[in-house]
C-alpha cells in the first residue's frame, strides 16, 4: 500500500512539471528519483519480511509479484522524469498534458486497486478501470505520435519526443501489469 501511494506522488509531481509553464526538469528529476528510491526501500523491506515470515496473508509469490510489479511502475515514472531532463525540452505539445493525466488517474485507479485487495475488498471495477486506462493511453500514444510526424519538422526534437511519448505510454503499461497480477492474486487467494 505505501509503494501504490508512492505511484501516486510520483505520477502526480510528474504531471505538475509537464502543466507547469516553466519546470526545472532537474529538480524534478530528482524528487521523482528520490520518490523511486523509497519505493525500492519499501520493496526491499517487504521483500526481507517475506522471507522471514512464515504465515501471510496471502501466497508469498503473489505478495512479492505485485510488489516487484508496483516497483516497476515506479521505475518507468522516474524513467519518464529522467527523460524530460536528459532532453531539455522547454515547449511540450499539449497532449503530453493528457498522457500523464492519465498516468496519474492510473495511479490512483492502482492505489486502490492495491487497498481493495489488502482489505479483502472487491477490485473488479478497478481492474477494469485499469485496463480502460491503459487502452486510452494507448491511442493517447497513437494520436501523440501521428500528429508528431504530421507536424515536427525538427528532426532531433521529433526524436526526442517520439521517445519521451513512449516511454510514458510504456508507464501506463506498467500500470496495467500491476492489475494483471492483482487480477491472479484474487483468482487465487478467493
Amino acid at each position: 500500500e505505501k509503494q501504490s501511494q508512492l505511484i501516486v506522488e510520483a505520477a502526480e509531481m510528474l504531471h505538475q512539471g509537464v502543466v507547469a509553464e516553466e519546470t526545472d526538469w532537474n529538480t524534478l528529476r530528482i524528487r521523482v528519483h528520490q520518490i523511486e528510491n523509497r519505493g525500492d526501500d519499501i520493496t526491499h523491506q517487504t521483500l526481507t519480511r517475506l522471507h522471514r515470515t512464515f504465515i501471510t496473508p496471502m501466497e508469498p509469490q503473489d505478495i512479492h509479484d505485485i510488489c516487484l510489479r508496483l516497483d516497476d511502475v515506479l521505475d518507468m515514472i522516474d524513467e519518464v522524469a529522467g527523460r524530460f531532463h536528459i532532453f531539455k525540452i522547454t515547449s511540450l505539445p499539449n497532449r503530453v498534458q493528457t498522457m500523464t493525466q492519465n498516468l496519474v488517474a492510473n495511479s490512483h485507479a492502482t492505489s486502490a486497486a492495491v487497498q481493495a485487495v489488502a482489505q479483502g475488498k472487491d477490485v473488479s471495477s478497478l481492474l477494469i478501470k485499469i485496463h480502460d486506462l491503459e487502452d486510452e493511453a494507448d491511442q493517447l500514444n497513437h494520436q501523440a505520435l501521428t500528429d508528431l510526424f504530421d507536424t515536427e519538422h525538427d528532426p532531433i526534437r521529433l526524436i526526442k519526443l517520439k521517445e519521451i511519448f513512449e516511454l510514458i505510454e510504456e508507464a501506463a503499461d506498467s500500470f496495467e501489469d500491476v492489475g494483471h497480477v492483482l487480477e491472479a492474486a484474487v483468482v487465487k487467494n478467493a
